[in-house]
C-alpha cells in the first residue's frame, strides 16, 4: 500500500515510541513455541464439546457465566448449522420501529419492523421516518430484481493469455452454469460478465438466490412479512 512521507513519518514514530526497530524484528519473527491446541468439535453444539471448548481459555468462569449461563444451556440445539466453534450467546436489546405502511407487489399493510442493536437512538430515527413515510400514504415497493453477486479475478502472465481466458468464459458459458448449478440447491448463475484491468480478468457473477424443488424447478425467494391487524 502507498503512503506519502509524511504518514510513514507518523508510523515510524509511533511504532518506535517504546521499542527499537531491532526489538520490533524480533517480535515480528518466527516463534518455537508450540501451537495452542485447535478448538474441538466444529459445527457441533453438544454442550459436551462446548465445554471442551470453554478449557482452552484460563479463569473462564465469570466470562462463561455472561455468554452461557446454565439456563442457556438448553438453547444450544437451536444453534445447530448455523454457527461454527459455538461457546454461547450474547444478549442484544431489540426495540420496534413503525407502523411502516407499505404497498407493495409482495407485502402490503402496516409492519412494526425490529431492530436489534445497541446504538441510542437508531430505533427512535428509524421509528420517526416510517411514521412520515406512512402519513405520506406509505412506501411504494416493488421488486425488480433480487440475488447476490460474486467477483473472482484471476491473474495472467500476459495480456494475451488474459484475452483467451476471456474468450474462453464466454464461449463455455453453459458449461460454466452447469457446474454452479452442481454446487447450490439455493441459487442459479443467470449472467456472467467479463472485465479485464491489464492481464487480470474478473467475472462478475450474478446469482439468483432461492431454491430448487423436488421437480428441479427453479423457486424464486421471498420476503414474508407480517402484517399488523388495525
Amino acid at each position: 500500500m502507498a503512503s506519502n512521507e509524511e504518514r510513514v513519518g507518523k508510523f515510524l514514530k509511533r511504532l518506535l515510541e517504546r521499542r527499537s526497530a531491532l526489538e520490533v524484528a524480533q517480535s515480528l519473527s518466527a516463534s518455537d513455541i508450540p501451537a495452542p491446541p485447535h478448538i474441538p468439535g466444529g459445527a457441533s453444539v453438544d454442550l459436551s464439546v462446548v465445554n471442551k471448548r470453554w478449557e482452552l481459555f484460563p479463569k473462564h468462569d465469570q466470562l462463561r457465566r455472561a455468554l452461557l449461563p446454565p439456563e442457556a444451556e438448553g438453547d444450544l440445539a437451536s444453534y445447530e448449522n448455523h454457527i461454527e466453534n459455538c461457546i454461547g450467546a450474547v444478549k442484544i436489546p431489540i426495540g420496534i420501529a413503525g407502523p411502516l405502511r407499505v404497498r407493495g407487489v409482495f407485502a402490503s399493510g402496516d409492519y412494526y419492523v425490529p431492530l436489534a442493536t445497541t446504538e441510542a437512538a437508531l430505533v427512535a430515527s428509524y421509528s420517526r421516518g416510517a411514521n412520515v413515510i406512512s402519513a405520506a400514504g406509505g412506501c411504494v415497493s416493488v421488486l425488480l430484481h433480487e440475488g447476490v453477486s460474486r467477483t473472482p479475478g484471476f491473474a495472467f502472465r500476459s495480456l494475451v493469455s488474459a484475452g483467451l481466458f476471456a474468450v474462453w468464459c464466454h464461449e463455455h458459458r453453459t458449461e460454466l452454469r452447469a457446474a454452479a448449478a452442481a454446487t447450490t440447491r439455493h441459487g442459479e448463475l443467470t449472467d456472467i460478465g467479463i472485465a479485464m484491468e491489464g492481464n487480470h480478468v474478473y467475472l462478475l457473477l450474478e446469482i439468483q438466490s432461492g431454491s430448487i424443488g423436488a421437480q428441479g424447478q427453479y423457486q424464486q425467494s421471498r420476503l414474508h412479512l407480517y402484517s399488523v391487524n388495525r
